[in-house]
């Protein structure tokens, strides 16, 4: 039996996490960590014997468990996972960010190195239904080789975090560390890069704050990025009309345009529309998401996968850094940089690429 402490819970662990790890076999949520006494006594509710504290290091010093996860705002990731790798847990699962920039993520990969801990980054979006599709339709060659990635995100607010503690965390840097590029960013690069499959050379990113409720992070902000063979374009909104999420991926030999529930393929074979049941805006959580990270990264014996996605995390926050430094500087173009770690072998980057 995996035992794991949820070190966080607020809405995110609730809804998508919590569901997710009770959905797996032979896992037990043994423990939860949140500073909310009103959150630790839902989760005593909910989860009948659970062991609680309120504090998310004590969890990390003091829990007997195999594993945590850690739900807890992004300011906090880089002390807790390098906690937990100190004590020698084995398999540390975070939220995204994984890290706010490349030297948390230095610090994170030598505390890994050292304790032998698998670190993973909770890129969920990687089990979507449209990820699945356009990876198996890409792998076809039915459009050939992609050439451009235009991705598109709108929502009409930041999300909400638990009223239990401070809904609108994400618009303090203190916690969030950054706006919508960190947060739907994260998500939106993972995609985009695997879909290229080549390293990011470059980065032009314009941000800016429309709506005064985010002030003084950005919610709105368009980043373009320079591939070796390829280009990718994102605009990501806080401030839309609706939920929405669109995209064209166009190849050598023909594009695929992607929708909330489906995408429409227009290459090799004619036109054609193949759905899939998971829509994108049908939930904030997708528990079977979040699943299926944890059943390919922590119950398994090999860390091959867990190593891919640390190294994917890598370059993701390498090319999120390096848009918030052109974004600074009007747009200028900036290169993500990810210094080598010496003797280091579990695939940290050089070069900004994704497995």
């Amino acid at each position: 039996m995996r035992r794991i402490g949820l070190v966080g819970f607020g809405s995110i662990a609730e809804h998508g996490h919590l569901p997710a790890w009770r959905s797996l076999e032979d896992v037990d949520i043994v423990a939860v960590a949140d500073i909310s006494g009103a959150r630790l006594e839902h989760a005593r509710r909910i989860v009948p014997g659970v062991a609680v504290y309120d504090s998310p290091a004590d969890l990390i010093e003091r829990a007997d468990v195999d594993g945590v996860d850690i739900c807890t705002p992004p300011g906090t990731h880089v002390n807790l996972i390098i906690a937990a790798c100190k004590r020698g847990i084995a398999d540390i699962v975070c939220e995204k960010p994984l890290v706010l920039s490349e030297e948390e993520y230095l610090a994170v990969a030598r505390a890994r190195r050292v304790s032998g801990s698998r670190v993973i980054s909770v890129n969920n979006w990687a089990h979507s239904g449209l990820n699945r599709m356009v990876r198996r339709t890409l792998a076809a060659g039915a459009i050939g080789r992609v050439r451009e990635v235009t991705l598109r995100v709108g929502r009409t607010d930041i999300a909400l975090g638990n009223a239990g503690w401070n809904p609108r965390w994400r618009t303090d840097v203190q916690h969030a560390g950054g706006g919508i590029i960190l947060d739907h960013g994260w998500h939106q690069l993972y995609l985009l890069m695997g879909w290229i499959g080549e390293p990011v050379q470059m980065v032009s990113a314009t941000t800016r704050t429309v709506d005064a409720r985010h002030l003084p992070v950005e919610d709105e902000a368009i980043i373009d990025m320079r591939f070796p063979a390829a280009s990718g374009h994102m605009e990501l909104s806080w401030t839309a009309g609706g939920r929405e999420n669109d995209g064209v991926i166009r190849g050598t030999r023909g594009t695929i345009t992607t929708f909330d529930d489906r995408i429409e393929i227009d290459g090799d074979g004619g036109q054609r529309a193949v759905p899939f049941g998971d829509r994108v805006s049908r939930s904030s959580y997708h528990p079977e998401w979040f699943a299926a990270v944890f059943r390919h990264t922590v119950l398994v014996k090999s860390t091959c996968e867990a190593d891919r996605n640390f190294a994917e995390a890598g370059a993701v926050i390498g090319t999120i850094r390096a848009a918030y430094r052109s974004a600074s500087t009007d747009g200028a173009p900036f290169p993500p940089v990810f210094p080598a770690i010496p003797g280091d072998d579990h695939g940290d980057s050089d070069g900004g690429g994704t497995a």
